[in-house]
């Protein structure tokens, strides 16, 4: 496999932006929670009650659907461009629209991933966070296709396969988020 081909470009891309979307946040925060006052200020912009829940089929299917909303939209995205650029409209707009609503999401993702640790520190978040690589890992594989059908390099085979794991993906964190945390 050639180190140019679409695969290797969108292995990547999801590398870059999980780095950017996990450690970046996690060395960020942690940093900042060393940082006397720090703790209590970031722990009133993201106040977290941090209790055990019950683990429900309710709560999974609830936090699946919050999950496709986040990494679904740059698939949309991805989708919406593949159609503009089948016809002769210019995709400019649409395309620079995109690009701030999708760079938005994730950084205040990432924002709010640093306060949050910041504010509680990496001991005390970890066992609450089992779900946060595939979460991420999700929507930066979600984001990189929206990359590549931005520079027009995507398919809707592409499309679709990356949907399906990202779904796949978002399901797996679902159910991590719900069972895997600190159960009553």
């Amino acid at each position: 496999m050639a180190l140019s081909s679409p695969f290797v470009r969108t292995a990547r891309s999801v590398a870059v932006l999980l780095v950017l979307l996990v450690l970046v946040p996690l060395v960020t925060g942690a940093g900042l929670h060393l940082i006397p006052g720090m703790t209590g200020a970031a722990r009133a912009l993201v106040p977290l009650p941090l209790l055990p829940s019950r683990g429900t089929p309710d709560q999974a299917l609830a936090l699946l659907f919050t999950n496709i909303t986040a990494a679904g939209a740059p698939l949309a995205g991805a989708a919406l461009l593949l159609m503009l650029s089948r016809s002769d409209k210019s995709v400019i707009f649409p395309r620079a629209l995109l690009d701030a609503v999708f760079g938005l999401g994730a950084a205040s993702n990432a924002a709010l991933l640093t306060i949050a640790i910041s504010g509680y520190g990496p001991s005390r978040l970890a066992p609450w966070l089992p779900h946060v690589p595939l979460e991420f890992g999700a929507l930066a594989l979600s984001l990189a296709l929206y990359r590549r059908a931005r520079a027009r390099e995507t398919c809707l085979r592409h499309l679709a396969l990356t949907a399906g794991c990202v779904l796949m993906t978002v399901a797996a964190a679902a159910a991590l988020e719900t069972w895997a945390t600190p159960q009553s």
